[in-house]
């Protein structure tokens, strides 16, 4: 009975262990089905992080495109495409909008949140942000995407693995990302090899080009503007 017992909290204590380095299911969302195209949605939550000016709103969620309007070679059943959106500190209503694409290709926005143009920066102690007074969104509503598909939080379908920096190189020769299955056991991370989710790392998910980028981002825009 004491060795059933052991091995239960053991399981147990494998399975919080291996869940733990896996994001939960988003909460408390909302989403709002596409008028422009059928199947097609926006699911978002408001943000309390990074702009933090009194009344200032900030959302953050997938616009999520079925797969026939993708551009790439292997379609998925959905594409997700991540944005962080942050209203004007003056007069949103009629504040133009601005979309930021991050260069590269293959660079999250989020660069472009924490440390150029966005409306705030990671504080020293890297528990807190600091209000960035210079930020685009003074006078602008600022629209930042992650893209194309598989860069930042954008993914076709979300695949357990893990990530080796220490191959995470250019020119690239190994591959630093690996992938899990189901049944396999998370291996224990460290400072330079990390365990979690990440998109299917097939190169034919994504647009490989920047006229096929484009046409994701205009099917992007005529869901995320119509709503």
């Amino acid at each position: 009975m004491y060795f059933a017992a052991a091995l239960l909290l053991h399981l147990c204590c494998c399975l919080v262990q291996a869940t733990s380095y896996y994001p939960p299911k988003a909460r408390d969302t909302t989403t709002v089905d596409s008028r422009q195209y059928e199947g097609a949605s926006i699911e978002y939550k408001q943000s309390t992080i990074c702009e933090t000016t009194p009344g200032v709103k900030a959302f953050s969620g997938y616009v999520r495109l079925p797969g026939r309007l993708s551009s790439s070679v292997d379609k998925s059943d959905f594409v997700n495409h991540y944005f962080w959106y942050f209203q004007a500190r003056h007069d949103p209503h009629t504040a133009p909008l601005a979309i930021y694409l991050e260069g590269g290709p293959g660079l999250s926005s989020l660069q472009g949140v924490f440390t150029e143009t966005g409306p705030c920066s990671v504080g020293q102690d890297s528990n807190q942000t600091v209000l960035n007074p210079w930020s685009w969104n003074n006078r602008v509503n600022m629209l930042y995407i992650d893209q194309p598909l598989s860069v930042g939080f954008s993914y076709d379908v979300l695949t357990n693995g893990t990530f080796d920096s220490l191959k995470d190189k250019q020119p690239a020769t190994e591959r630093a990302i690996g992938s899990l299955g189901e049944a396999d056991q998370a291996p224990e991370p460290n400072n330079t090899f990390f365990v979690g989710t990440f998109s299917s790392q097939n190169p034919d998910s994504t647009a490989n080009s920047t006229a096929n980028a484009a046409t994701d981002m205009w099917h992007f825009l005529q869901t995320w503007v119509a709503e």
